[in-house]
């Protein structure tokens, strides 16, 4: 019991620092351009978590536990895809939340929750049911948050819908190859590619200028360090010890922290509409998550009632 209460709190922090982090991403774009933000966040997220891995691993040699390889060909082959993943959909993101209000932007990513057992039909897994009806509550959640009948669509939203997919394909990446590797150096790799992704960009698109960077350095810092390095670690720390149905719940709480800091922090307020459409998503959340979990204890327990002959 107190593992499971020490692991609820580390998600719940993860889940404030992932929310309110869409604060500091908006009030640093006010700045810069978002390859150049991406391109800072991501230097700091690489060295911070690589500073973790250091530790990490001088622990696990005290125990005489394995250590995993950096030049491990599976791990940078994982750690290169999921960071390509990570890197459009953040890039993505950058671009949307200079278009739309940090609240919308905080619901609207979490979709992502939705998309992924979806996205399982390309890898031959059927969706239950119930998912079905979480697409179609989510898709009337989007239509309201994004005003689509008067046809003044927000392009910021419409950007942020095509980031969410971006990080649903990020996170199947993850299912597919996390569970055997080293997740401190599988983030360290993917965040490292999100920078040099972002050198590149910012090379090309954006006109970087050190006094701008400097002046959102607080932004940067909460962003890279706080948000990246220390949230992803808690998040690793807080799963170990919390059911996987409530530890997903617990993490989509972000987009609500994301809404209640641009109210607090910006000022930025939600219509009517927009709430009631924001309220639908995070129902789509909440159930396409509980219901599986849901279905499988009611057949285990079916199955037990079988066996004792009732």
């Amino acid at each position: 019991m107190k593992n499971q209460l020490r692991g609820t709190m580390f998600l719940l922090i993860t889940s404030i620092i992932w929310g309110t982090s869409f604060v500091a991403q908006s009030m640093g774009l006010e700045k810069i351009q978002p390859f150049t933000y991406n391109v800072a966040r991501g230097v700091l997220a690489t060295a911070t978590i690589f500073v973790i891995s250091l530790i990490k691993d001088a622990i696990s040699r005290k125990k005489g536990a394995p250590i995993t390889s950096w030049r491990d060909g599976r791990l940078l082959k994982a750690g290169i895809i999921c960071g390509l993943c990570l890197a459009v959909a953040s890039t993505l993101q950058q671009y949307g939340l200079q278009l739309t209000t940090v609240g919308k932007a905080g619901f609207i990513t979490v979709l992502y929750i939705v998309l992924v057992p979806v996205m399982g039909l390309f890898a031959g897994k059927r969706p239950a049911p119930v998912v079905w009806l979480c697409v179609l509550l989510s898709l009337s959640g989007l239509y309201l948050m994004c005003n689509v009948e008067s046809g003044n669509i927000n392009a910021g939203d419409i950007i942020i819908t095509i980031a969410s997919v971006g990080y649903s394909l990020q996170i199947i990446a993850l299912a597919k190859y996390a569970p055997d590797m080293d997740c401190y150096k599988l983030s360290c790799i993917q965040f490292s590619v999100l920078a040099v992704f972002s050198v590149v960009g910012m090379l090309l698109f954006d006109q970087p200028n050190m006094a701008d960077i400097w002046s959102v350095k607080g932004s940067i810092l909460y962003s890279g360090v706080i948000s990246f390095g220390i949230a992803n670690t808690f998040q690793a720390v807080g799963q170990k010890d919390t059911d996987a149905t409530l530890a997903s719940l617990i993490m989509s709480l972000e987009s609500v922290f994301a809404a209640v800091a641009a109210f607090v922090i910006l000022g930025q307020k939600m219509s009517g509409r927009e709430l009631a459409g924001a309220a639908m998503l995070f129902v789509a959340i909440v159930v396409v998550q509980v219901a599986p979990a849901f279905t499988s204890k009611r057949k285990a327990a079916a199955a037990l009632r079988q066996s004792a002959g009732r």
